[in-house]
């Protein structure tokens, strides 16, 4: 058993808390806060795009089970920058002023038309479930470490073309409005 007690905390949301693996820098640990659904979710639906051939590229993909002192635990790929730092979603990218709109919605644009491509639905995309890097040569790359799939007791949705779609349009608008909400919120700050 894995105990996360002296372990660093990623991030905490409202359904699960996200720990540096203390052993593997490139793993994350994802533990419930209440009843587990969302990363049994997850993992079947990579599992289900891992069978069809998808590109996992602009996911943090799933890598196994382990028992924590804290419950179950989920590993998935921790992602870092060039630098090595554990990556910035990009709510706080713009709430750091590392990025400007235009550079937030190209790469949100780009992130849309990467799902659109590899048919994979991410309904809860959100500027908290969006981690942001810059490559080798300072360009802006996207990685979806939450709110994959959806948590329709359907899961047939996510595997028909048409309500993929559907779901992605939905999720796409969601995801700018959001992104235009945080600037303009920074800006109300000023």
């Amino acid at each position: 058993m894995l105990n996360l007690s002296d372990t660093q905390l990623v991030a905490k949301g409202r359904d699960r808390a996200c720990y540096e693996h203390p052993n593997e820098k490139e793993l994350c640990i994802k533990v419930a806060l209440k009843p587990e659904k969302q990363s049994v979710r997850e993992k079947k639906y990579l599992e289900y795009l891992t069978k069809n051939n998808r590109d996992l590229s602009g996911l943090s993909n799933f890598r196994g089970e382990i028992d924590t002192n804290l419950g179950k635990g989920y590993m998935f790929d921790l992602i870092r920058d060039t630098n090595g730092k554990v990556a910035l979603t990009l709510n706080s990218s713009i709430q750091q002023k590392l990025i400007n709109l235009k550079e937030a919605e190209d790469l949100i644009c780009q992130f849309a038309s990467y799902l659109r491509r590899e048919q994979i639905c991410a309904y809860d995309l959100s500027p908290n479930n969006l981690v942001i890097f810059q490559d080798e040569q300072n360009n802006w790359q996207a990685r979806l470490i939450d709110g994959l799939g959806v948590s329709k007791p359907n899961p047939f949705i996510t595997r028909i073309a048409y309500f993929t779609k559907k779901l992605q349009d939905h999720a796409y608008s969601r995801l700018k409005r959001k992104t235009k909400l945080a600037f303009t919120s920074l800006e109300s700050k000023k």
